[in-house]
């Protein structure tokens, strides 16, 4: 597994990401199934995230590129999501 090291203002950039992520966590449980292909696809994002922002130093290229990877499925799906018709509920007129 190859290493890079990690520039210091990134890691400082992730850390911060994560924490202000979270609560987009929050807000998708409350409105969406925690069963949800986007709920999924969140938590999936935020444990690779946590993971490249954990390392002390140094992370690998693949734990970068799996990051990316699951970054731009739940992107992806969010943007889907974000693009579906708003369904009225009952009794709304």
């Amino acid at each position: 597994m190859k290493q890079r090291p990690v520039d210091p203002a990134e890691l400082q950039s992730a850390k911060e990401w994560v924490r202000q992520i979270f609560p987009i966590g929050q807000r998708l449980q409350l409105w969406l199934p925690h069963d949800d292909p986007l709920v999924k696809a969140y938590d999936k994002v935020r444990q690779q995230l946590v993971a490249v922002s954990s390392t002390t130093g140094q992370a690998s290229d693949e734990q970068i590129d799996t990051f990316e990877k699951d970054r731009t499925a739940f992107l992806d799906l969010a943007r889907a999501k974000l693009l579906e018709p708003i369904l009225a509920s009952e009794g709304a007129e």
